[in-house]
């Protein structure tokens, strides 16, 4: 399937420069589709007994060379479908020479120059996995360092977890030693208050009151 797909009017006897064209490095054979007419001074050239090439060079300097993947091939008005083979997009940068050669038995006759760009790829295996694992690695060896000092740490001050197991035992039923203390803080507070009036109400019923007042009004 073709993600783009471009017309080209190429004319043997105009220097007219080619749009740039686009793919990325990794697509496959056909994801850019040209669709070429083959003109001489604006008159279809007649293909008939020729053959035809892709040709470029990758930005390295690579040479690819092709001729498979021509279809739909009309010879006498010159045109045909090319799709752009995927030996093209392995390197990222800008294709500035390729070409089209049409070939007989007296020789190869080329087109002007197409112009293509490939653009780099995020997949995961065009990067540099090395360090991203040594991360994780160094990361994981930091965290158990950690784990087994505090281990160490905690075995020191209570061995064999005895002071904990006691702590947790003394929650009782809440889910925080600190939330039994609160409790027992207020119940202890309450009975207090208990404590006082049921002083006062036996000292009233006595009729002997506690305490020397200097007025009837204090």
């Amino acid at each position: 399937m073709a993600i783009r797909s471009y017309d080209l009017e190429l004319d043997t006897s105009a220097m007219i420069e080619t749009e740039l064209m686009y793919c990325r490095k990794g697509d496959t054979t056909g994801s850019v589709i040209l669709n070429v007419s083959l003109n001489n001074n604006g008159v279809p050239v007649d293909l008939t007994g020729y053959t035809l090439k892709f040709r470029a060079q990758t930005p390295t300097g690579l040479i690819i060379e092709d001729s498979s993947n021509f279809n739909e091939v009309d010879l006498i008005n010159g045109k045909f479908k090319y799709a752009v083979t995927s030996a093209l997009w392995q390197e990222t940068g800008i294709i500035s020479t390729s070409y089209f050669i049409i070939s007989d038995k007296n020789g190869n006759k080329s087109t002007l120059n197409l112009r293509f760009q490939c653009l780099n790829s995020a997949d995961f295996e065009d990067a540099d996995t090395t360090d991203y694992i040594d991360q994780v690695e160094k990361t994981k060896a930091i965290y158990n360092s950690w784990l087994n000092q505090s281990k160490e740490i905690i075995g020191s001050i209570d061995p064999g977890g005895k002071v904990l197991t006691e702590l947790i035992g003394a929650r009782g039923n809440f889910n925080t030693l600190g939330a039994r203390e609160n409790s027992q803080d207020t119940k202890i507070a309450l009975k207090a208050d208990k404590s006082y009036v049921d002083a006062v109400i036996s000292s009233v019923a006595s009729g002997n009151p506690k305490g020397y007042y200097l007025s009837l009004n204090a």
